[in-house]
């Protein structure tokens, strides 16, 4: 018998799959915003910064009428070279550009029904049309000319448009939108950043104009964290002029959400700018008309351990930009930095580009913050989807009392979602905790002083206006809306019988979580009702939705690692890079032998970056199970 052979340099037909499944993981990877615009606006991006032009410009048009994107920059014009269409081909990884390698914008295409590229180049133009390459797992073939064609109608000047539309099925403009919405206003869109938005005079057309801007300046390409700390040199030198139209001539049959509807005001068509600056604080308070009450902006130093700071209504905002200043972040009151102090003057200090700091009250935060205050790393000015996670520290609760940004200087994965050095991320983390503990915490309880949950009159609901459970044998009569409902229900629910597998040991209103537990699951004994230490405990979080968890897990105030269990009364909604919710038959617990799912749990929360599980287990399924 004749051993038959590959040539590894020319793969056959039957690599395809391979292919396929390799752009199909790649397409998960992505938030639906990535999709929709933010890839095609971080090519724009990167190719006015690397053109030689004063001033760049980009516009950005979403059609709702057509389901319709397009985006045209003014830069260096896309390469007249297919292979830069095939996943894995780019040609930025030895540039100094603010991503890497292009590719996302193949990841947009592989989406799409209908896409298209128009370039100029210094001495020619081209196009190419593509249609449904959204059904590449399917198609026999998808060919284009291997000559790519003359653009008979060139644009008007040296650059690329982009131009393409999503299958109507898939209804990516929808959830761009509801991502949008999930992430700016995680609370509902009265509440909160939506009263800004709602009632404020801006330079917008309507709160939909401000909420994409916004949102696009805070979690995407276009918000250049080192702009908005005037650290870094504008390129082009005349900087980027982003212009962005909206279309939408019946926002309320596009929308079944009239709330959502209503949010397009009443313009049809509408056009605004957008600042290619990280979104602060300061940009928000701009937005409040002279004479109306508002927060004040201080720049008041640091002492020693967090010191030198007064009680008071505003926000302090400071920008680190030094060795010396990287120092005092993680000097205690004592005048002692950090025991790693020499590791971070080797290996980090030198990567840091600045740092910013604003320290304020959680309700302003979350009141003049499209979804409250973050910590976050970015990379030469790019935010990136890096959580820093504060798990020092003996008071929690001023986690949410800060607003911080670290830039480094670094590389970004493919993504340019992540850095590719990974010891950096550590080294930045581990530093920021250090700061937690050193100082950051110490000045925000002196700045906002003792922590008191602020709730508003308008906040506050009836105990008769909740809707009636429906179990008319409970002692609960009500649908629970705070997360002591949530408890009250569920030890309810246990000592009529419904979860003889849990065994609790403990709720805490100090600890970092809930609730310790154990749980018998498939083929446990009951040894594990014995448990011989706290490393033994599952550990429970409670939450009126357990899309809520998920916020805590992206603020970094909770740890997806540390968390085995969520019971809530329903799913909610969440919009998160790095997190997402999922039906418990897909998870690794579920397809382990034996089974390693937790009674009645029927969701899990699935960290995309990590792989961590957390179960989830809904009480409004459970109620209506007893009703059956």
């Amino acid at each position: 018998m004749t051993n038959q052979t590959i040539d590894l340099l020319s793969p056959a037909d039957l690599y395809r799959k391979n292919y396929t499944h390799q752009l199909q993981q790649t397409i998960d990877a992505y938030s639906t915003s990535m999709i929709v615009i933010g890839e095609a606006v971080q090519n724009a991006v990167d190719a006015v910064c690397e053109s030689n032009k004063p001033r760049g410009i980009i516009k950005i048009e979403i059609d709702f009428d057509r389901e319709k994107i397009s985006v045209q920059d003014n830069g260096n014009g896309f390469p007249k070279d297919i292979s830069l269409l095939y996943l894995g081909g780019g040609t930025k990884s030895n540039k100094k550009l603010k991503g890497k390698v292009g590719v996302g914008i193949k990841v947009t295409l592989f989406c799409s029904q209908s896409f298209s590229i128009r370039s100029r180049l210094p001495d020619s133009s081209w196009t190419v049309n593509i249609e449904d390459a959204y059904k590449f797992k399917e198609l026999p073939e998808l060919r284009i000319p291997d000559n790519l064609p003359v653009d008979e109608i060139p644009l008007e000047e040296e650059g690329t448009q982009v131009k393409y539309c999503f299958p109507k099925t898939k209804e990516l403009l929808k959830e761009f939108l509801q991502e949008v919405i999930d992430t700016t206003l995680p609370k509902g869109i009265d509440k909160e950043f939506g009263k800004i938005i709602n009632n404020v005079e801006t330079n917008f057309s309507s709160p939909i104009s401000a909420l994409v801007s916004v949102f696009l300046r805070r979690y995407s390409y276009i918000g250049d964290t080192l702009a908005s700390m005037r650290k870094q040199e504008r390129y082009p030198q005349e900087g980027i002029e982003i212009k962005c139209k909206i279309k939408c001539s019946h926002p309320s049959t596009y929308f079944e959400n009239s709330k959502i509807a209503k949010l397009f005001g009443e313009e049809k068509e509408q056009i605004f700018e957008i600042l290619p600056q990280y979104f602060s604080v300061e940009d928000s308070l701009k937005w409040i008309p002279k004479g109306k009450r508002k927060p004040s902006i201080f720049e008041d130093k640091l002492g020693r351990g967090g010191t030198n700071l007064v009680k008071t209504d505003g926000f302090n905002v400071l920008t680190f930009d030094s060795e010396e200043d990287y120092k005092l972040l993680i000097t205690n009151k004592q005048g002692n930095p950090s025991s790693d102090i020499d590791t971070y003057r080797k290996h980090l200090f030198p990567k840091i580009n600045a740092i910013y700091l604003a320290i304020g009250r959680i309700p302003d935060f979350e009141l003049y913050l499209p979804g409250g205050s973050r910590r976050i790393i970015s990379c030469n000015g790019i935010v990136t989807s890096h959580s820093i996670d504060l798990t020092r520290g003996k008071n929690q609760a001023y986690v949410r009392c800060f607003d911080l940004v670290i830039d480094v200087d670094a590389q970004l994965n493919y993504g340019k979602t992540q850095l590719t050095n990974m010891r950096l991320v550590k080294w930045v983390r581990d530093y920021i905790n250090d700061a937690y503990v050193s100082v950051v915490q110490n000045a925000a309880c002196e700045w906002v002083g003792r922590i008191i949950d602020d709730v508003d009159d308008e906040d506050q609901e009836g105990f008769l206006d909740k809707k009636n459970l429906g179990l008319s044998e409970y002692t609960t009569q009500k649908e629970p809306r705070d997360e002591n409902d949530v408890i009250g229900l569920f030890f309810e629910m246990a000592g009529r019988g419904l979860f003889p597998n849990y065994k609790i040991f403990g709720l805490s209103q100090k600890n970092k979580y809930d609730c310790g537990a154990v749980i018998k699951r498939e083929k446990d004994t009951d040894e594990v009702f014995q448990p011989s230490d706290n490393s033994k405990l599952r550990i429970i979080e409670f939450k009126v939705r357990s899309s809520e968890i998920i916020r805590d897990f992206d603020r970094g105030t909770k740890d997806s690692r540390d968390v085995d269990l969520v019971i809530a009364w329903e799913e909610g909604r969440y919009s998160s890079r790095d997190y997402a919710i999922y039906d418990i038959d897909q998870s690794k617990a579920y397809a382990a032998s034996p089974k390693r799912v937790f009674p009645r749990a029927s969701k899990f929360i699935y960290n995309t970056r990590q792989g961590h599980e957390v179960q989830i287990l809904l009480l409004s399924e459970v109620v209506e199970s007893i009703k059956t």
